[in-house]
């Protein structure tokens, strides 16, 4: 299918780099950019606990038995549905390594991260671009599984989630995924299957229940029930996905930065063009005290965020302790470890975007309202026109990553824990003493082990975070020194009117496709 947005971006993009071929700008972002928009790929990724029936709803909807069917967790494994004209499977163990293997072999599955399954199937090719992910349990208890979870929840376009009508309500550690999903602005639809199995008052009664459970999500699409004869249910889910929408959020904020700092570096040649000689070296004598200042004010904000890092730590740590003691029923009841490592990974990743969210207003209150901020006025207008554009672009990007991050940071203690709590579960007898053991034994060493991690996780994300905020202000101001200086090195041989034409009408072409983005 023709994705009308990509093509316009790319068309778009492929102007303005014909218009710059002989103009100082930022060729690796643009080509950044004209590769991302290329190739991606809108992955929809069908989640759920193990044996909800999300490999039979899609062989149903594919018309073919393509997925395997009652195998067991430990066989499961993510898989994207790809068209082509010949049937093949690529096995991925690697990110960009891939190897072709017999789908039915299962000591051949075990190792890998996600299989990509070529298949010459109408179906598929009819909803291109997405890409129907059919993903393991959540309630895997193998790590190598909820990795790769984890990994679609990062990648992931659009959700659907299915429910059976035997669980008859939303597990825990699925909730808490739907809450990761919401926070990195991801949307979904809900499935309840398996009703043939039950009474219509029953479904009834357990869609009322499914919508009481999530309504703080916001979640106002309805629960849509299938039983038998599903595919066509699928086929409404993944019509109702616009891929156009989807689209335009994950890139049309980026091209919209680049093509305004463009802009504003043609505003300063034609300034520059304009101005005598003098002028412009005074200009570069306040630019390059511009740097040393942004420098200063960098250092100062970290030491000052730096300052309130164990009180961060505390207080992660603190949520990890309350929830714990909350569910700990449940926690009990599941004796496997995967409610704790789904509460710490949860709340890991919501604070993580919240000290984010509280970085980036730090960064915007000290860089542009601060009184103590010494840039000049136009070089502070020309900045501030696109710095919150900027900062809203970057923070998506690093909320997204921080699932990565997360995935590393739980790894380190979830071996620790997660036994520990085996121990706890295996020696004592009653659920009381279980409890005991994990209100005076696990939860202080939960503490004990992530405080130091998380002290140096949160030092991290203030060094990177403002660093590269930083960097922007410095590159701008660095940009319009090359400029003035290479303006004076040709002074001589410009007819300046001419100049002036080039760059008016250069900038002209690239407003006129900005308005079009």
């Amino acid at each position: 299918m023709e994705l009308e947005t990509r093509d316009h971006y790319l068309k778009s993009l492929r102007e303005v780099e014909g218009c710059l071929y002989d103009f100082s700008y930022d060729e690796k972002e643009l080509q950044g950019l004209i590769q991302d928009i290329d190739k991606q790929e809108l992955l929809v990724p069908v989640i759920g606990n193990f044996s909800v029936g999300k490999s039979s709803l899609i062989n149903e909807f594919l018309g073919e038995n393509s997925l395997r069917v009652g195998i067991t967790p430990e066989t499961s494994i993510a898989t994207e549905l790809h068209y082509s004209s010949v049937d093949r499977v690529e096995a991925y163990a690697e990110e960009e390594i891939f190897k072709d293997i017999n789908v039915n072999e299962e000591e051949e599955l075990k190792n890998n991260k996600y299989i990509k399954m070529y298949l010459n199937n109408k179906r598929i090719k009819d909803i291109e671009p997405l890409v129907i992910v059919d993903m393991p349990g959540f309630n895997s208890s193998v790590d190598l599984h909820n990795d790769a979870i984890l990994n679609y929840i990062e990648k992931g376009s659009y959700f659907i989630v299915l429910i059976s009508s035997d669980e008859g309500t939303i597990s825990r550690n699925l909730l808490l995924e739907l809450e990761n999903i919401k926070r990195l602005r991801c949307d979904f639809s809900i499935v309840l299957s398996k009703t043939n199995l039950k009474s219509e008052e029953d479904i009834k009664l357990i869609k009322q229940n499914l919508e009481d459970e999530i309504e703080y999500l916001g979640y106002d699409k309805g629960i849509i029930g299938v039983g038998r004869g599903g595919k066509e249910v699928f086929e409404e889910i993944l019509k109702s996905i616009n891929p156009e929408d989807i689209f335009r959020k994950k890139f049309k904020d980026r091209i919209v930065l680049f093509l305004m700092t463009t802009c504003d570096l043609l505003d300063m040649q034609i300034k520059c063009i304009q101005q005598t000689r003098e002028t412009n070296e005074r200009e570069i004598v306040k630019l390059r005290e511009e740097v040393e200042n942004i420098q200063e004010e960098e250092e100062r904000v970290i030491l000052e965020l730096k300052g309130s890092v164990d009180k961060e730590v505390n207080d992660v740590l603190a949520e990890i302790e309350n929830s714990i003691y909350s569910n700990i029923d449940s926690i009990i009841k599941d004796r496997s470890g995967i409610e704790i490592e789904s509460i710490i990974k949860n709340i890991l990743i919501k604070k993580g975007v919240e000290y984010n969210e509280k970085i980036n207003f730090k960064f915007r209150e000290e860089f542009n309202g601060s009184n103590r901020t010494r840039y000049s006025k136009s070089s502070k207008e020309q900045i501030n026109k696109y710095m919150d554009l900027f900062i809203t672009f970057l923070s998506t990007f690093e909320n997204v990553s921080k699932v990565q991050k997360i995935i590393k940071l739980v790894k380190l203690y979830k071996k620790s824990i997660v036994s520990y709590f085996y121990d706890i579960v295996d020696k004592k007898n009653t659920n009381k003493n279980i409890k005991n053991e994990i209100i005076n034994n696990l939860i202080p060493q939960i503490n004990n082990l992530m405080k130091s991690r998380l002290k140096e996780y949160f030092e991290e994300s203030i060094d990177k975070i403002v660093e590269e905020r930083a960097i922007i202000y410095k590159d701008k101001v660095n940009e319009k020194i090359s400029l003035i200086e290479n303006i004076i090195s040709n002074s001589n041989e410009v007819n300046i009117n001419k100049e002036i034409e080039k760059y008016d009408l250069l900038k002209n072409n690239i407003e006129i496709i900005l308005n079009k983005i």
